[in-house]
């Protein structure tokens, strides 16, 4: 699905747009190689475009890369090989991957440490959660953005309200990284891309969408259909979807490009897709129970709610043998597979978060009373 990029791409850096403000990457391809070009691979092709932070956790870490605008799940490329024995320890400032119980199944997703996470570092024989970057600016926007409140949608928690939208992310060369080339005005890169739209050569165009999104400067309607119509012309489709994408979750009735923005998009080849949902249908998903605030709780409810974390617990346990024994069965097609895998790793992560949850409210409750205690936050999977 994801291009190939040549080796001298990888003297790169990325930067990333939120309307919080933006975020400067230093890729680390030295020591993570593998990491640091699937990270680019999927930034050249424009996965991240328009994708959402979908969990934050205040004080320690901010997660995305694979919900779309409507936190759709994309589909990723395929997994990377565990690189978490570089020494690259998951300290403040660093970016790794997600990845699921299998310690080579990282793919998409990534998570930005806001505090020395060091529990995700590997450990003699045990491998760890890769580091394959450092946050070189913006820090402070991603604390910003995990001290927002954040609530369940769906199948996740901790989602941040309002929801902050990747609004471009893109290569940066690592000249302009250091300060040694300053980004035109957006007046000029807005004046360099009517140019490139009057010559009409869609690589041309797609630079100048570029400039746009490296200068985190929000596309109009325009700029996002001639995107994709230059995306599409020179065998894209990938680049053109996401962005459309982006631009038909934000349109209004109003906009007098939305209707051939949808005419475009309709033509798009659509993601490869599995009827996971029918295939589970016998697995009965268990409903993760709601943790009180440990500083204003009474023992009572604690005590309840203990009851509620071990029955459910129990039920993820039921789904899990479920989901297992149909993966066993060896009848699921390779997206069947992909798709049943994911739902196995998501339950297998919530379960950890909601006992690490509860723990955090136990220790509150504790704390309030005078007893100090430490608990390490759930680690990021899929």
């Amino acid at each position: 699905m994801l291009a190939s990029l040549s080796p001298a791409a990888l003297a790169v850096d990325v930067r990333i747009c939120t309307a919080e403000g933006p975020i400067e990457l230093e890729l680390d391809e030295r020591n993570a190689p593998l990491h640091a070009a699937n990270f680019a691979r999927y930034v050249e092709s424009g996965y991240y475009t328009g994708t959402v932070l979908h969990r934050v956790v205040a004080g320690s870490m901010v997660q995305g890369g694979s919900f779309g605008p409507t936190l759709e799940r994309r589909r990723p490329g395929d997994p990377v090989r565990n690189e978490s024995q570089n020494q690259l320890s998951n300290e403040r400032g660093t970016i790794a991957a997600s990845r699921g119980q299998d310690p080579d199944s990282a793919t998409s997703q990534f998570f930005f440490n806001l505090a020395d996470n060091t529990h995700l570092d590997a450990s003699a024989g045990t491998p760890g959660y890769t580091v394959f970057g450092r946050v070189t600016s913006g820090l402070d926007v991603l604390d910003r953005i995990a001290a927002l409140p954040t609530r369940r949608v769906g199948e996740l928690n901790d989602v941040p309200q309002p929801a902050v939208e990747l609004e471009s992310v893109t290569l940066l060369p690592r000249a302009a990284a250091f300060g040694l080339a300053d980004d035109p005005e957006p007046e000029v890169l807005a004046a360099n891309f009517d140019s490139a739209l009057a010559d009409g050569e869609p690589a041309g165009i797609l630079a100048a969408v570029d400039a746009l999104r490296r200068g985190c400067v929000t596309l109009d309607g325009n700029q996002h259909v001639a995107e994709a119509e230059g995306a599409l012309a020179l065998g894209a489709a990938d680049r053109a979807r996401y962005g459309l994408e982006q631009y038909l979750a934000g349109a209004t009735t109003l906009d007098p490009m939305l209707a051939r923005a949808q005419r475009l998009y309709s033509g798009v080849p659509a993601e490869p897709s599995s009827d996971i949902d029918a295939l589970l249908a016998g697995c009965d998903a268990p409903a993760a129970p709601s943790i009180p605030d440990g500083r204003t709780a009474e023992l009572e409810t604690l005590r309840a709610i203990e009851g509620e974390v071990r029955r459910f617990r129990q039920a993820g346990e039921m789904y899990l043998g479920c989901v297992t024994r149909l993966l066993d069965q060896g009848t699921l097609g390779e997206l069947e597979t992909i798709d049943a895998t994911a739902r196995h790793n998501a339950v297998v992560v919530e379960m950890t978060a909601v006992v690490a949850r509860f723990n955090e409210a136990a220790r509150a409750f504790k704390e309030a009373r005078g007893i100090p205690t430490g608990e390490p936050t759930a680690p990021p999977g899929l």
